[in-house]
């Protein structure tokens, strides 16, 4: 009963408005499984569920320590795992004789009342050198930043859930994670089995049927749970600290709650200190920032070609990274079983024609990708999609960075008629490509060119045939003040015989505006369609 109360209070506690995690992206989308059944023993080598926020620890010779990712640049562990040597992070752990390529590490933080003896304060956080992009395999487990109401909860708490790769019966680490469901003992077991006083920052817990052990030291105590909209969440409670040389069933464990101050005063500052370095800064420290105003769609005013754009910065063609000149409002879409192209068209929108998400996976399960002009990657979260004719338009959670310039999308709708027919050109290849016309199209392919999803063709060259892929983005290239600007005509949708058959988005520009319109809820008008 004790338990089921405690879940419900959990779930509510994650469902409230003002609940806070340290990066709210560490919850999960609905089609994630984890494994239901929580295996016995550590000790004894029981295989876990892959989790994607589990971190192994190297030395450069050998597995150290287990740890959390709890942000994109952040790792949680215990203290007593940093030493004065060199370290390693492999992320999305699973096998650590055969995982991932190994991290490398910027620094690290222990904390400064740390107790080698006592192992008081036994917590520390480990600093990347990159940050890294969330994924189905890579994801932060949440740090509650609602210290009373989920300290509170934890003296209530029953039981937690271990993983680490710490040494089996046989005294040898085991290859593969593992897990033990624990159950949380009073303090003062510990106290006497341990003969130390164990206080409110620590945890005291155990198992009639195995242990955590050598090894598993930095790794996680958590629970998962379910919120109202089905995302499954992970939130770490605890730290391995220490236990008995027999691994005999109970130890102690760093209580996490009573530093979540700590830990995001840490990442915050450093989080300062990553923007002074760079400019722009990545997208994301800790919690992505809110909105400050209203999304930076400015009011459309007529180019010296008579043009108006969505976007007065938009389709700029001046960035270089890695001395190539990029496009820099391409990004990557990530499914929980597949990627796709897209497109900005404003700054907390994007474009894509891709048909795994126009079959309605659900938008907590998309995230956005992209390598910013300073070669630093920035990902958000999906917010919702829409779709008509062939188009799907996803609203971003949070903003992309200022340093990304959308592409530019006709509001006028005179120009957008006017347009029409004209040459198109394929990124930044200077490469007028014809467009066909319907039974010129459908000759060539073979096949009815889908009026639903408003195709138009063009006919593309045998060296740009290897490069379109689908969600390309294909458009016209202008003048405006004294920039050359690229504007949206339509997205690759397959290629037959030589002809690129493209979704059109100039026919479908007035649903975009007024999707963008009702999915902002803006006070005013921020664009006018004339």
């Amino acid at each position: 009963m004790r338990t089921l109360i405690f879940a419900i209070a959990l779930c509510f506690l994650f469902e409230k408005d003002d609940a806070r995690f340290l990066e709210p992206r560490c919850k999960l989308g609905s089609q994630f499984r984890p494994n239901s059944a929580i295996k016995e023993k550590i000790v004894d080598g029981s295989d876990a569920p892959r989790v994607p926020w589990m971190a192994a620890i190297f030395n450069e010779e050998k597995f150290i320590c287990g740890g959390t990712l709890i942000t994109s640049r952040y790792v949680l562990t215990a203290a007593h795992c940093i030493r004065e040597e060199k370290i390693y992070v492999v992320l999305g752990a699973y096998n650590i004789t055969n995982c991932s390529d190994p991290l490398d590490v910027e620094g690290t933080s222990v904390h400064h009342e740390f107790s080698k003896d006592t192992k008081e304060n036994d917590i520390a956080l480990i600093k990347l050198k990159r940050k890294v992009v969330f994924n189905d395999m890579v994801r932060p487990v949440c740090i509650s930043l609602n210290m009373d109401a989920v300290a509170v909860q934890v003296e209530h708490r029953s039981n937690f859930d271990a993983f680490g790769w710490g040494s089996t019966r046989n005294k040898t680490l085991s290859d593969k994670l593992q897990t033990l469901s624990m159950a949380k003992y009073d303090r003062q077991e510990c106290s006497k089995k341990f003969k130390v006083e164990i206080g409110e920052r620590q945890i005291c817990a155990g198992s009639r049927s195995g242990d955590t052990c050598a090894g598993d030291s930095g790794g996680p105590l958590v629970s998962h749970g379910l919120t109202k909209t089905k995302k499954h969440i992970y939130l770490q409670w605890a730290i391995v600290s220490y236990g008995d040389n027999d691994c005999s069933g109970v130890g102690v464990y760093t209580n996490v709650i009573k530093y979540a101050d700590w830990i995001e005063e840490k990442v915050s500052d450093a989080s300062i200190e990553d923007q002074e370095e760079t400019v722009p800064p990545p997208l994301y420290t800790t919690t992505p920032p809110p909105y400050a105003t209203r999304p930076p769609l400015y009011a459309a005013t007529p180019a010296p070609d008579d043009r108006a754009f969505l976007d007065d910065n938009c389709g700029k063609f001046d960035h270089v990274l890695y001395g190539v000149k990029r496009l820099p409002f391409l990004v990557t879409i990530f499914g929980l079983d597949f990627t796709a192209k897209g497109t900005i068209i404003a700054k907390s929108f994007v474009l894509t024609n891709n048909i795994n998400i126009l079959l309605g996976p659900d938008p907590d399960t998309l995230e956005v990708a992209l390598i910013n002009p300073t070669g630093y990657y920035e990902e958000t979260r999906v917010d919702g999609v829409q779709k008509s004719k062939g188009l799907a338009l996803l609203h971003l959670k949070y903003p992309l960075s200022i340093s990304v310039d959308p592409i530019c999308l006709l509001v006028n709708r005179k120009s957008r008629t006017d347009i029409i027919g004209q040459n198109l050109y394929y990124s930044n290849v200077n490469t007028g490509l014809e467009q066909l016309s319907r039974n010129k199209c459908e000759t060539r392919i073979g096949k009815n060119v889908d009026p639903s999803h408003s195709e138009i063709c063009v006919e593309l060259p045998d060296i740009l045939q290897q490069y379109a892929t689908p969600g390309d983005s294909f458009g016209m290239w202008v003048k405006s003040n004294q920039t050359s600007r690229y504007i949206i005509v339509g997205m690759a949708s397959y290629l037959i015989n030589g002809v690129q058959v493209l979704t059109d988005v100039i026919s479908n520009t007035d649903w975009i505006l007024s999707t963008i319109k009702n999915m902002e809820m803006s006070d005013g008008d921020f664009f006018n369609v004339t």
